[in-house]
C-alpha cells in the first residue's frame, strides 16, 4: 500500500511537471509569434509589406539605372499606397496621403525621364520616402539613404 500511494503521487507529480512544461513551450512560443523581429518591427500590415515591396523595387531600380538598362515595371501595389490597412492606425491620413502623392508623382516624373535625367528624378524619389518616414515611421529611414544615387 505504501509503495502504491509513492508511486501513484510520483506519477501524477511527473504528469503535473509535464504539462506545466507544455504550457510554458506553449506560452513562449506564442508571445514568440507576436513579438516583433529585428527585421519586421512592424509585422505584417498591409502598408508594412507594401513598403518592403517598394524598397525591393527602388533597389531594382537603383541597379537599372547604375547599368543603364530599362527601368522594372512599376508594381501594382503602388494602387493600394493610400488605402492599405497601417499599422498605426491613429496616422494624420491628410499628410500621409499628401506625402503618397509626392511619391508617386515623383515615381511618375521618374519613369517619364530620359535615362539620363534618371538618376535627379531617383533621388528626388528617394527624397519623398525619407520626407514621408521622418513623420511617420522613422526606422527604415537609415536604409532608404543608402539608396541614393551619386550625381555627377
Amino acid at each position: 500500500m505504501k509503495y502504491t500511494i509513492i508511486t501513484s503521487v510520483f506519477v501524477f507529480s511527473a504528469f503535473l511537471l509535464a504539462c506545466v512544461d507544455e504550457r510554458e513551450k506553449a506560452s513562449s512560443n506564442d508571445s514568440a509569434k507576436c513579438a516583433p523581429d529585428e527585421v519586421n518591427p512592424n509585422g505584417t500590415a498591409e502598408l508594412a509589406v507594401i513598403m518592403r515591396g517598394l524598397a525591393d523595387h527602388s533597389e531594382a531600380m537603383k541597379t537599372a539605372i547604375q547599368k543603364g538598362e530599362a527601368l522594372p515595371l512599376q508594381p501594382e501595389i503602388l494602387e493600394r499606397l493610400k488605402t492599405a490597412d497601417r499599422t498605426d492606425k491613429n496616422i494624420d491620413v491628410q499628410v500621409y496621403n499628401s506625402h503618397a502623392d509626392a511619391y508617386l508623382a515623383q515615381m511618375s516624373q521618374l519613369y517619364g525621364a530620359a535615362q539620363e535625367e534618371r538618376p535627379k528624378y531617383f533621388n528626388a524619389t528617394i527624397d519623398a520616402c525619407i520626407s514621408c518616414h521622418e513623420n511617420f515611421c522613422h526606422g527604415p529611414i537609415k536604409r532608404i539613404r543608402k539608396l541614393y544615387l551619386s550625381v555627377n
